[in-house]
């Protein structure tokens, strides 16, 4: 920390790696690989057990979750960009829903769990089996992005994409074009995100033509 080098105890050494998960975050106390003592190394991460952290883990939720029928629960998961943040138009959204249908239960994804979200809505580190159960068994989402390509909507799913802001920049077609996408390329991701959505918010008349 501050360009200080911690080298932990042979005894102490012998134990690591160490793990602790709070509400916030998982810590890994790790040994380094450097030969000078073996430094300690504090590893801060979204607080994802065994079995949901990496990238191994990762790949194979994906796959449960691609290859798993989820019964279908009444409810909306909301998500901001990539769950960051807890505001744009989700959070107007959360708060106009509630005050029509206060019973309706409400999860909303969140990358690390320090994301202040709304008193009404129910946490979900994104990234966990809870997440993707979810991601799987709602019958209404709500991003201002869209979800990664692992993401199948459900038949009894529906998807409202509200997109964030006025299309005012490259974007879609013309971002990946000018990043060297090919057309087979484009066209798949044209095709998976706009089967994606059932619904798109547009903020004005004049961006229905881009979007």
């Amino acid at each position: 920390i501050n360009g200080v080098v911690v080298v932990p105890s042979l005894e102490l050494s012998a134990t690591f790696p160490i793990s602790g998960i709070s509400n916030f975050y998982r810590v890994d106390l790790v040994r380094g690989s450097g030969a000078a003592g073996r430094p300690l190394r504090l590893r801060v991460q979204p607080p994802l057990n065994d079995l949901e952290q990496g990238a191994w883990n990762q790949k194979r939720l994906r796959h449960w979750y691609s290859v798993t029928e989820f019964k279908p629960e009444k409810a909306v998961l909301f998500q901001c960009y990539r769950g960051e943040t807890a505001s744009d138009n989700q959070f107007e959204i959360f708060n106009e829903l509630k005050r029509r249908q206060p019973e309706i239960r409400c999860y909303w994804g969140d990358t690390d769990g320090s994301v202040e979200i709304p008193d009404d809505a129910e946490r979900l580190i994104i990234g966990s089996q809870e997440w993707y159960q979810k991601l799987g068994s709602v019958e209404y989402l709500c991003n201002n992005i869209d979800f990664d390509r692992f993401f199948t909507r459900r038949g009894h799913q529906k998807f409202l994409q509200t997109f964030h802001g006025h299309p005012f920049k490259a974007m879609g077609k013309s971002f990946w074009e000018n990043a060297g996408y090919d057309r087979e390329s484009i066209d798949f991701e044209i095709k998976r995100r706009r089967n994606a959505w059932t619904t798109a918010l547009m903020p004005n008349t004049e961006s229905v033509a881009y979007y």
